[in-house]
């Protein structure tokens, strides 16, 4: 087995992804009007009865139940989890990560999406990157609550520019992703709480003032799961940089 394969979920039938049910009441903000996956999948199972077998081709199967993403090393954990530990839903999302393309394809899926984004994410040199500015969406842009807003770690100029290139990258392959690039383009950003809009800009203040810049290294991208909206997301596949 490969380094970058957690588990093997190629050629799902049909049957199992349909029992994957989507609950889409707690991600309206990233799917608005759009009919649920389910509906999808029902009708690839009457389209596709012959072998019962569903693969991304034709298809533009997506769910808040995964995510394509960059999850920082462990070993840089520690500082940013005090602060997620006390503000962020880390019982939903435990890892600190950046978000490329969520609403996702179902984790059934996995390996035929791994198959196409690795030739091309492959060619891609591992960047450091430092975090050491804090920035916030307000309400109108980033929160699913009314009156509040969410802070986050802005990455340096340079690894968020590159970011934006690994972003576009992936996003060729699955533009029906889009979510995260629909009211503009693509801002990388690693949450780190949610906050009442009138306490933000002081929280920052006192944020910056306690943080010391983070550097690491980010050298493949992450797709994780979570089998409802309410477990947490698990790390599936890892799929590595190797440019040179």
């Amino acid at each position: 087995m490969s380094k970058n394969k957690a588990n093997n979920n190629s050629n799902k039938s049909t049957a199992q992804i349909v029992d994957n049910k989507l609950d889409m009441s707690s991600v309206k903000r990233y799917v608005p009007k759009q009919r649920s996956a389910m509906a999808g999948l029902k009708e690839t199972v009457q389209n596709n009865s012959e072998n019962g077998v569903v693969t991304l081709a034709g298809n533009k199967f997506k769910t808040p139940k995964s995510v394509l993403c960059f999850i920082p090393p462990v070993e840089v954990w520690e500082p940013i989890q005090e602060i997620r530990n006390k503000y962020a839903n880390v019982a939903r999302w435990p890892q600190p990560h950046i978000c490329l393309l969520y609403p996702f394809v179902p984790s059934e899926l996995f390996d035929e999406a791994e198959t196409l984004l690795k030739p091309s994410l492959s060619k891609i040199k591992p960047f450091e990157v430092t975090l050491s500015k804090f920035s916030y969406f307000n309400t109108i842009d980033h929160l699913t609550t009314k009156g509040q807003g969410t802070i986050h770690f802005e990455p340096d100029k340079d690894s968020y520019e590159k970011m934006k290139i690994v972003q576009k990258t992936c996003f060729d392959l699955f533009p029906y992703c889009n979510a995260l690039t629909k009211r503009g383009s693509f801002r990388p950003h690693l949450s780190v709480g949610v906050f009442d809009i009138d306490t933000l800009d002081e929280t920052m203040k006192q944020f910056k003032s306690e943080w010391k810049d983070l550097t690491f290294t980010l050298d493949h991208v992450c797709l994780m799961s979570r089998v409802d909206n309410e477990s947490p997301f698990v790390i599936s596949h890892r799929i590595p940089f190797e440019g040179k």
